[in-house]
Parts: C-alpha cells; structure tokens; sequence
C-alpha cells in the first residue's frame, strides 16, 4: 500500500483528489492538508510515501515546504514529492529539485498522477549498478573508464529523479560535488565514453540494440533517456 498525502487549498479539488485517488486500491490516502505549515506539520508526524503538493499555499508556500522538510537529512535524499500546481513562476524557480519526483501542471489529470505515485522509486524497486553496467556492457561501453562510470550515476540518478532531465547538468552537477571533481570533466568524461562505444560500434547495431529508427550523434541528454526507457519497458 501506498501512503499519500495531499497538500491542496482548493477545498473541491482536494476532496476530488482524494476520492479519485482511493478509488486505487494500491493508495491509501493518510491525510488532505490545506495550508503548507499544516502540510509541513503533518508530514513530519505521518512520513507518507508521497507528497502531492500544491505549490500556491496560504500561510507558507510549496517551496518553503519543501525546504523545510530537507532539514531532515533522512528526507532530503528521499524523492517523493508530485508537485500540482497552475503557478508557472513558482515552478520555474523550484529551489531543491532533488526532493521532487515530478512535476504536475493544472487541471489535473488523476490518471497520470496515479501512474506517477506508482512509479516512484522505492527499496524494492531501485535500479541498481549491476543493471546498468551490463545494459552499458551488452551495448559495447568500455565498462572499466571513469566515463562510464559517471554514466552509470546519471543513469540511476534520471531513474530516480525524472526531473533531472529539464537540464542534464543538474546531473552532471551532483556527481560532480559527490566526487569533488569539475563538472566539465563529469561532462567530458561522459561524453567521451559514449563517443568510444559509437566508434567500436556499427551504426545498424547501434540502431538495433537502443531500438532507434535513425541514426544520429547520441549525446548525453539523447541517450540516457533511451537507457530509461529500456529499464521502464
């Protein structure tokens, strides 16, 4: 069962929210807050599984919520939280984008939040370096250069946390302070690996083993979302 809270000041859009949402029988809704001090409040009694948070709340914002929960050490490397919002300016400034899992704009369509609390990561259901290193293997990477180590991190980490793909130096960023180094030799070093695996590798397998119709320079930002969908699949 999946425990999900709803942070929404819209009092009909929370209720149908929550009757929709119930309606699944995987989804158990744990409690529909109003206000973000609440939301926050709340949270840190009942620890959900999901947040679906609006971001425009009264009394303290979606992002101040966010921020607040990241206090905890433990919460912080947890991502989890669906934000619902029809403010564009609150979220274009998202301050702590590694708490999110998705981002959600209004009317809402309650299937595809559904399907977004079902795909979030869990202990069971992470990806794990084995399973990239031999996807990477079977697609002829040099397993064994810093490059493609770095691409195994990307990887699980876009798996993670899907919004990291609106910019992939947000990627290149995190492994960078992870192992203290620049984030231009994170990217070079990337770059380079998936340019050695092109030049050992014929463009029709190349084709064959991403399932792409055509052939085209396969960049960091065009590859790792195909090595996602080969492990979403």
């Amino acid at each position: 069962m999946i425990r999900v809270m709803i942070a929404e000041d819209n009092t009909s859009l929370n209720h149908l929210c929550c009757n929709y949402l119930t309606n699944d029988k995987d989804i158990q809704i744990v409690f529909s807050a109003y206000d973000g001090e609440e939301t926050l409040e709340k949270y840190k009694e009942l620890r959900p599984d999901v947040l679906l948070l609006d971001l425009d709340l009264p009394k303290m914002n979606g992002l101040d919520v966010i921020n607040n929960i990241c206090l905890d050490t433990e919460e912080k490397n947890k991502c989890n939280i669906i934000i619902i919002s029809g403010n564009a300016d609150l979220r274009f400034n998202l301050l702590n984008t590694a708490k999110v899992y998705r981002v959600m704009p209004k009317p809402v369509d309650f299937d595809k939040v559904i399907s977004a609390i079902k795909e979030i990561p869990n202990e069971n259901n992470t990806l794990t370096e084995k399973e990239v290193k031999d996807y990477l293997y079977y697609l002829n990477f040099n397993t064994y250069s810093d490059g493609t180590d770095y691409l195994v991190e990307a990887i699980k980490m876009a798996y993670d946390r899907p919004i990291l793909m609106k910019n992939v130096k947000d990627i290149y960023s995190l492994i960078s302070k992870k192992h203290t180094v620049p984030t231009n030799t994170i990217k070079s070093s990337i770059r380079n690996s998936i340019d050695t695996m092109e030049r050992n590798t014929t463009k029709e397998e190349i084709q064959d083993k991403l399932k792409i119709s055509c052939s085209r320079k396969l960049t960091a930002k065009y590859f790792i979302p195909l090595a996602l969908s080969h492990f979403k699949d």
